[in-house]
């Protein structure tokens, strides 16, 4: 058990550390910075770096194995404007088998309110409707639920009703069942 433990810990600092040291398109030199984007897609130099990401997140909890996929956000437009990255993601969601966190960042200091936020909810539920769904009220420390306007309380108590569970999260640990809807 502990070589396998120790291996597991080898692996992960190893796919750290290449990850970290990886160079940047940004970071090399200028002719190269201009030569490697014609060669190579950039959206597939990150989304390599993405999937080594994925594979270092194994979690064990309980003797059972989890991993946890972090998608990259998707964006509210049609399909035909997605870039790749926003399409993995989108189809990763379409075949997974397990739970799906939505994030939803009532506070609006991700640039999108929460219509918005909702509007893309909707756009993209049908992708996982034979799920677990759990929406993530985010960002709670920044505005609280409860100071939300009565349209938007509306929006997420919509969202609420389509979930499985919903959690209101202030980026603390979460514990027991305080803060569950």
């Amino acid at each position: 058990m502990r070589k396998v433990k120790y291996t597991q810990q080898n692996y992960h600092e190893k796919l750290s550390t290449i990850i970290e040291e990886f160079t940047w398109l940004e970071d090399i030199h200028p002719f190269y910075g201009d030569l490697l984007p014609v060669l190579y897609n950039r959206d597939n130099y990150k989304l390599a770096l993405g999937q080594i990401n994925t594979a270092r997140n194994l979690i064990d909890y309980k003797c059972l194995r989890y991993q946890v996929i972090d998608t990259p956000g998707i964006l509210d437009r049609p399909f035909e404007d997605r870039n790749i990255i926003e399409m993995c993601s989108i189809t990763a969601l379409a075949h997974l088998r397990a739970a799906v966190l939505f994030f939803l960042d009532i506070s609006g200091s991700c640039g999108y309110s929460i219509a918005q936020q909702v509007a893309l909810f909707h756009r993209i539920k049908s992708l996982f409707m034979n799920t677990p769904l759990i929406i993530v009220c985010n960002k709670t420390d920044l505005q609280l639920l409860d100071g939300i306007s009565e349209e938007d309380m509306k929006l997420v108590e919509e969202m609420n009703a389509e979930a499985t569970k919903t959690v209101i999260s202030q980026g603390g640990e979460l514990t027991g069942d305080e803060g569950v809807l």
